[in-house]
């Protein structure tokens, strides 16, 4: 175990990642050859160990086939060269499945907000590479089935909506192991009533809830790493571990899912797909892995993804 560490994406380290297998890996386990430019894990030996000691070595674990570790340097032409360069290959070693990422909107509007005009230049520049990721494969002859999303949305902060944590409780009762839309907080030894008076009394602007008692449509609660203590902002509110000394501008995402400004984009496009097709209800990302796997022809591992839900989406 590693309580002493935090996950943030930059980490390596399988222990973070290892108990959700990513569609690469269901894939590449079943024949399909797969190539990463950029995804979350994608760089990750999954399924590995990394040692304790220096210099880190990671033993075991496997990646795609083909993977590149995220530099924002690297430009939105240079990514998608290097995914269509991938595509050039002879069909023994070209990839069946290829992630490409752009960061540029979600930089964009953690900077400005998502109302700014630099966050639609941004929407509008990813919107060309996009076309030029199409006029690519065009050119290539390379039917390609596209799917596009975005992670999550997005909602204004500002400096009159901000929680201070320490304002809520008091900081001898607590450790706060995150803080933004949302909080988790950890009880300091013996101080668990203290902090649950405080943390359960009605307040304007969030809710707190116990891990076991957090809402079941959240999907959040279950597992070990969680903290016992869980609080989530109204939307567009802050939490931060104490009063803040600069402004809070910008946007962030982590509020409830159902918000407007949460929802997340979904374009599929490609030649198994039925043109039209809308779905009859709404529906997460984790419903697009068995979409993918479906595409792909592997057998998805269990997961809390819907296969129904875009089954009329992929032609008979």
């Amino acid at each position: 175990s590693r309580p002493k560490d935090k996950f943030t994406m930059a980490s390596d380290d399988p222990y973070w990642w290892n108990e959700a297998e990513p569609i690469w890996i269901t894939a590449e386990k079943q024949g399909v050859r797969t190539a990463t430019m950029f995804w979350p894990g994608s760089n990750v030996a999954w399924g590995g160990n990394k040692a304790a000691e220096w210099p880190y070595r990671i033993s075991g674990g496997s990646r795609p086939s083909d993977w590149a570790q995220f530099n924002e340097a690297i430009s939105p032409t240079q990514r998608v060269n290097g995914v269509l360069d991938v595509l050039r290959r002879p069909a023994d070693i070209r990839p069946r499945f290829v992630t490409l990422y752009f960061d540029e909107v979600d930089t964009a509007g953690h900077i400005n907000g998502p109302a700014a005009p630099e966050t639609t230049r941004a929407v509008a520049d990813v919107d060309a590479h996009i076309g030029e990721l199409v006029a690519g494969l065009k050119a290539l002859g390379q039917p390609a089935n596209i799917v596009i999303v975005s992670d999550h949305g997005m909602a204004a902060k500002a400096n009159d909506r901000v929680l201070p944590i320490d304002k809520i409780a008091d900081p001898a009762d607590y450790r706060v192991v995150e803080a933004g839309p949302y909080a988790s907080l950890v009880a300091n030894p013996g101080r668990e009533k203290a902090l649950e008076a405080a943390l359960f009394k009605p307040r304007d602007h969030m809710q707190c809830w116990r891990k076991s008692d957090i809402p079941a449509r959240f999907h959040y609660g279950t597992h070990r790493r969680i903290p016992p203590y869980f609080c989530l902002a109204e939307t567009g509110w802050v939490f931060q571990n104490t009063t803040p000394t600069k402004p809070v501008t910008g946007g962030d995402h982590g509020w409830d899912d159902r918000a407007p400004e949460m929802q997340a984009l979904f374009i599929a496009n490609g030649p198994a797909f039925v043109g039209g097709f809308r779905p009859s209800a709404d529906f997460t990302n984790v419903d697009v892995y068995p979409l993918l796997a479906r595409l792909l022809g592997v057998t998805p591992v269990a997961s809390d993804g819907n296969p129904a839900v875009l089954q009329g989406l992929v032609k008979p």
